[in-house]
């Protein structure tokens, strides 16, 4: 077992069947001395040779194979890729990278699209500045005067007597600057008031308005955002998916590779141990 030409065959098997590659120099140096080890080990078990050096090289694989998963695993979490080990890795890595290129893309035309413009807020207030009437005094007086002349020319019509007339004149401006006044206040009152209180009105109609509109845009926006998050949710979890798929397919391809080597080395074992029979 431990017989130089014995030492070299499994060697060469393991190295022909590639049970070395993707070794770092470090890790190739302590498979020198993992080999010397195991070999002595096997050694001491009274079997058969060729049952023995199946054992020695079950148990290689198996501490190689252990090797190369606690690397991969390394890789993988670092996100450090060795293209001797993987091919198919940097294809997964350059999905991986594009896929996370276009949803930071997507998220940021997404964020883009969400900011809308909100116009500046309108004043409905009344600006109108309405200034009293100063000369109210002297404008009664002069209608007062007018409205005297008026009723002067109709009673000298009616009468030549100069007494009367001027009677009639002092009772008409009596009843004139009464009648005035009322005027006044129906003119200058009331209106004022009706025009007031409807521009009141309009204005609290468009008050009203102003907060539906600004209560609809909010609603809105708290609909986007609450897509948005859903959105980067799944996202999350889908990426999640993905590193979970790629680990379970780079497992299931190194077990199957190990097996295959493992089964290579076994028959080559066998047809040696066959051809040295015969």
């Amino acid at each position: 077992m431990n017989s130089n030409e014995n030492k070299e065959m499994l060697w060469e098997l393991l190295r022909d069947n590639n049970a070395f590659r993707g070794l770092t120099n470090t890790q190739y140096n302590n498979v020198i001395t993992i080999f010397n080890t195991t070999l002595n080990q096997t050694t001491t078990a009274n079997k058969p040779l060729m049952e023995l050096n199946k054992e020695f090289i079950s148990s290689m694989l198996e501490q190689l194979n252990s090797i190369k998963m606690n690397t991969l695993s390394d890789n993988v979490k670092n996100n450090i890729v060795d293209p001797k080990v993987l091919t198919h890795q940097e294809i997964q890595k350059q999905k991986r990278s594009e896929f996370e290129n276009n949803l930071e893309k997507r998220q940021g035309e997404f964020t883009k699209y969400m900011k809308i413009h909100v116009p500046d807020a309108i004043d409905f207030g009344d600006n109108i500045k309405e200034e009293p009437i100063s000369n109210v005094d002297s404008l009664i007086h002069e209608k007062m005067k007018e409205r005297s002349y008026d009723v002067f020319d109709k009673q000298e019509e009616k009468t030549n007597n100069e007494t009367d007339i001027s009677n009639g004149i002092k009772e008409i401006e009596v009843v004139d600057n009464k009648l005035l006044i009322k005027e006044i206040e129906v003119v200058d009152s009331e209106p004022l008031i009706k025009e007031t209180n409807s521009s009141h009105e309009d204005s609290n109609e468009k008050m009203k308005y102003n907060q539906i509109e600004e209560n609809a845009i909010v609603q809105n926006l708290i609909k986007r955002i609450e897509v948005l998050e859903e959105t980067q949710q799944e996202m999350k979890a889908h990426m999640s998916e993905i590193q979970e798929k790629m680990l379970e397919n780079i497992n299931a391809n190194q077990e199957k590779k190990m097996q295959d080597i493992e089964q290579n080395i076994e028959n080559t074992i066998e047809n040696i141990h066959n051809n040295t029979e015969e």
